[in-house]
């Protein structure tokens, strides 16, 4: 019986171990919700899968490719990036950093050329 319970806590140490050695990100739902927020803003055209990781138990890091409007300037790019902040923040408060990189439309076919092909 004591064997069977060691074991039990044994497992329970490498699994929460591993989730903190690997970094533990936000749930499905919450991330669904993220990228929802980016896609809504005017300008966006199309918003990367969002990845987190928690930094703490009130900190989360928050990462996200975004393409803009070829019409966006600089300036326009910047308020986009710093509304769609504001609106995950007021929305969720524990992801204290954001980081949004805007990708060009050229970066982005160039990465897709460079894609494997699947075979059919």
């Amino acid at each position: 019986m004591i064997g069977v319970t060691l074991i039990g806590v044994a497992l329970l140490l490498i699994v929460e171990s591993r989730a903190l050695l690997v970094g533990e990100g936000a749930d499905l739902s919450t991330l669904r919700v993220i990228r929802s927020l980016a896609q809504a803003e005017p300008g966006v055209e199309v918003v990367g899968y969002p990845l987190t990781m928690y930094f703490g138990p009130q900190s989360i890091l928050l990462t996200m490719n975004i393409r803009f409007a070829k019409a966006l300037h600089r300036d326009g790019i910047q308020t986009c990036i710093d509304r769609i902040e504001a609106r995950v923040r007021s929305r969720f408060p524990h992801v204290h950093h954001i980081y949004i990189e805007a990708e060009s439309l050229g970066s982005s076919q160039r990465a897709a050329e460079d894609l494997p092909q699947l075979p059919s």
